[in-house]
């Protein structure tokens, strides 16, 4: 470090460059991430332009909410929420880890909560936490279901994803696209798997909420997932800046597997290496590491096939791959994907 000209240099790797360089690769994060990141420790209040305040009455209306959904989830109302947690195996510490929380079945308990610490209603609407009807009367969005925060890359809550504790339908609902939340982005428990994702140069990812509570439960720390999306380029750019390789790691029926095969042209286009574990039965990672235990879960992302590997066999299962006509009919197959 070089405090008199603000630069550094690292003689290990061969890096340099300005402070916010530095903040950029330490960080994993770009330029515009890394100059809000250094003026908040310095006390600067940045002037946004293009409708960027957006993001900052969103990001304001999002912590109102999970002080609020934290809150629901250690009172009497959040009984149904912990018990439905006890009754699929997780603790409360992983609770307090990931910040799960609890939507009371209220029509405006969280507007009124937020009311009380100064978050306008507008703001509440444009985060997608309520929803204004025909008349004009908005309401909460999410009512009786259990609640996951979502927090991109530098931990900052920028979207829910809910599960109904009841009979409601969809029985999985996320937050709608807003100035910080998109779907195509976001991937569930990456903050708190960057760093496992870091040392191992590997990103195991899954598809649901509980895969991942279930991996972290067993003590596998490098996984994240989709929100009930397919996976996108956008996943896998952010996924770049931590990972050197996925392993996929998606149910064991046939739509997990065309959940794989869609993703073979994504994975080439970005230029990253993917790799896929199947697991046996038709099993999904939170019934198999329930089953089977973090080590067995542990192994089968070790022995992950290739992603290009896998759909070839697959394909050729049906096949007699030593036949040359039904061999090339299986290439033809693939390159149809690609």
């Amino acid at each position: 470090m070089f405090p008199d000209t603000q630069r550094y240099k690292c003689f290990g790797c061969g890096k340099s460059g300005n402070v916010f360089m530095f903040v950029m690769e330490m960080e994993k994060i770009g330029f515009v991430e890394a100059v809000e990141h250094l003026a908040r420790r310095a006390g600067i209040r940045l002037e946004e332009s293009g409708g960027g305040g957006g993001v900052a009455r969103c990001l304001e209306a999002n912590l109102t909410a999970q002080e609020y959904f934290r809150k629901a989830m250690r009172s009497p109302s959040g009984e149904p929420a912990r018990d439905y947690l006890v009754g699929r195996g997780f603790d409360g510490a992983l609770s307090s880890l990931f910040g799960l929380g609890y939507s009371p079945p209220e029509w405006q308990g969280l507007m009124g909560f937020a009311a009380s610490k100064g978050v306008s209603e507008d703001a509440l609407v444009e985060a997608g936490l309520a929803v204004r009807s025909e008349r004009g009367r908005a309401y909460d969005r999410f009512r009786n279901r259990l609640m996951f925060p979502i927090r991109d890359a530098r931990g900052r809550i920028t979207g829910f994803g809910a599960r109904t504790l009841g009979e409601d339908k969809p029985k999985y609902l996320n937050s709608p696209e807003t100035p910080v939340f998109s779907k195509s982005r976001q991937l569930f428990g990456l903050f708190l798997a960057r760093e496992a994702i870091i040392r191992s140069g590997t990103a195991v990812l899954m598809e649901g909420y509980t895969d991942v509570l279930a991996a972290r439960q067993a003590g596998v720390e490098n996984c994240c997932a989709t929100l009930g999306t397919a996976l996108t380029r956008e996943h896998l750019r952010v996924l770049k800046r931590f990972a050197r390789e996925v392993v996929l790691v998606f149910d064991g029926d046939e739509a997990g597997k065309k959940a794989a095969e869609r993703s073979l042209p994504i994975f080439i286009s970005e230029e990253m290496e993917a790799r896929i574990a199947v697991l046996p039965g038709g099993m999904d990672p939170f019934d198999f590491i329930r089953e089977r235990g973090g080590e067995a879960f542990e192994r089968a992302v070790s022995d992950a096939r290739p992603l290009f590997r896998f759909l070839f066999e697959s394909m050729g299962a049906a096949l007699d791959l030593e036949d040359p006509f039904q061999r090339a009919e299986a290439a033809e197959r693939l390159a149809a994907i690609i």
